[in-house]
């Protein structure tokens, strides 16, 4: 069953916004959705990025879109929705790391408060979101060895996604 079909099975396109992938020189994955705010639409990008210390590794961006698809992690606009937000993110992660086999993605927040909420996210969801990607823990300087299969509590510092094996 392709990535798209099992992420169908659980979610409507009405749980996430819709997204787009755009082409560009600086990150192999690129993608921007439109995201209503208390202020107005504002435009959003998701950027995958690879790791320069680590060759197997992407780093997850995400933030408003600012002038030459440059994308701003401060803090962003506020979402009206923040979980569909959110889910937006996790399909557009398990969505391109799907194309990257024995490759992950690193998510973390540019502060606690985000790192909270990306925890709050995965943990309120993290029995269908592993059925469709690996997902791991790591603490600074170590990773864990067991794939997070139910909601965790520690304060990790990062979370990696990778794709599953094609069986």
């Amino acid at each position: 069953m392709t990535i798209d079909a099992q992420i169908s099975c659980y979610w409507n396109l009405n749980d996430y916004y819709k997204f787009e992938h755009v082409d560009v020189l600086w990150a192999p994955g690129y993608f921007e959705f439109i995201c209503p705010a208390k202020s107005g639409p504002v435009l959003k990008g998701v950027a995958f990025q690879k790791s320069e210390e680590t060759p197997n590794l992407f780093d997850l961006i995400y933030g408003d879109v600012k002038e030459d698809i440059k994308i701003s992690t401060a803090a962003s606009a506020d979402s009206n929705d923040l979980e569909k937000l959110l889910l937006t993110i996790a399909i557009i992660t398990i969505k391109f790391i799907s194309n990257y086999p024995g490759q992950q993605v690193k998510i973390n927040g540019i502060d606690s408060v985000r790192t909270r909420l990306y925890r709050r996210f995965i943990n309120k969801n993290i029995e269908y979101l592993a059925s469709l990607a690996n997902i791991y823990g790591q603490n600074i300087n170590e990773i864990s060895t067991e794939a997070l299969i139910k909601p965790y509590h520690k304060d990790y510092a990062h979370v990696l996604v990778e794709a599953k094996s094609a069986v």
